[in-house]
């Protein structure tokens, strides 16, 4: 077997270990870490990790959207798979630290450096030829449409489908910003799920008038802090969660429910306005409806997400 063939065996063999995240795929994070590690590897091969990131930092040295998208250029790839590239991925260190061990196996530093940078170039080839190539072959979210199902029940598919592949948090914030677009059109906020509220300036995911709204697949402690927060600046508070969590949820918010705290199931929150929109017709009103809805979802993740597989397939029968 050749030292290529060794190499790709070694690059499989760490690609199957790493954790699997949106889609079942491992982290674009440290798919874009490895390319820019082996890039740096063929200036200077340096298998220690702490060589290969910032001071006291997990974030990978070199490691941004633009240096990530000339590398993927130069293996015949223009596409972007991140717009962050890994920046905030907590893995990364942990994820290219295993593959700079595996790789000491290799013994790359007894070969001549032009045979060196050779390997290393097979090994990045086959990280865009496979595992990249593997990020864009993953499906949309799945949407069905039946005349005599529930209209919850239309976001219940939806949120099911999502939740199977890991994309359940967007699809669901995506999901209630399409409808408070439809509903007040100009005045909601479009931004990338991973940007964070705190660093934008803003209360929640969403804001009307006095009203903030915030969407979770998996409230947490530090959620309840926020709304108590959000209730303590004189705001009332919505909190939007899948029909699972809501007893849980209004349990967990309970005191503070006098206060101007709101909680909702994500699927009644959805149904209940496209339901009023069709005039509760249950017919060709509530199927249009639907239609504006996931039109409206697929226009806002279109404008501000590189991930495309967060589109939703609209049904042929609607």
């Amino acid at each position: 077997m050749s030292i290529e063939a060794d190499a790709i065996t070694v690059l499989d063999e760490w690609y199957s270990s790493l954790p699997l995240y949106q889609d079942r795929l491992p982290s674009r994070g440290s798919i874009s870490a490895a390319l820019i590690v082996l890039q740096r590897l063929r200036q200077n091969y340096d298998l220690n990790i702490n060589s290969h990131v910032a001071k006291g930092e997990a974030q990978i040295t070199g490691l941004s959207a633009k240096t990530l998208q000339m590398v993927l250029g130069d293996f015949g790839e223009v596409r972007p798979i991140t717009s962050v590239a890994g920046r905030s991925n907590r893995g990364g260190r942990g994820a290219i630290a295993a593959l700079l061990k595996a790789m000491k196996s290799l013994k790359l530093d007894r070969l001549p450096e032009p045979e060196r940078i050779k390997v290393l170039k097979a090994m990045q080839q086959h990280i865009v030829s496979n595992y990249v190539a593997m990020i864009f072959r993953v499906k949309r979210v799945k949407a069905k449409y039946s005349a005599v199902s529930a209209t919850a029940k239309l976001i219940d598919t939806i949120l099911s489908n999502a939740r199977d592949n890991g994309k359940a948090g967007p699809v669901a914030e995506y999901l209630v910003g399409a409808k408070l677009s439809l509903r007040f059109p100009g005045k909601i906020r479009n931004k990338r799920f991973s940007t964070s509220d705190v660093q934008s300036g803003h209360e929640g995911d969403f804001q009307l008038g006095r009203t903030v709204f915030h969407v979770t697949v998996a409230p947490m402690p530090e959620l309840y802090l926020k709304l108590r927060g959000n209730l303590e600046r004189g705001l009332k508070a919505l909190l939007l969660v899948p029909s699972s969590k809501l007893a849980g949820a209004m349990e967990n918010s309970e005191e503070l429910a006098d206060s101007g705290l709101g909680v909702d199931s994500i699927e009644l929150f959805l149904a209940r306005n496209l339901d009023e929109l069709s005039e509760y017709d249950g017919g060709p009103n509530l199927k249009s409806g639907f239609r504006r809805l996931l039109e409206m979802y697929n226009e806002r993740v279109d404008a501000v997400e590189v991930d495309k597989s967060l589109l939703i397939d609209i049904p042929s029968n609607v």
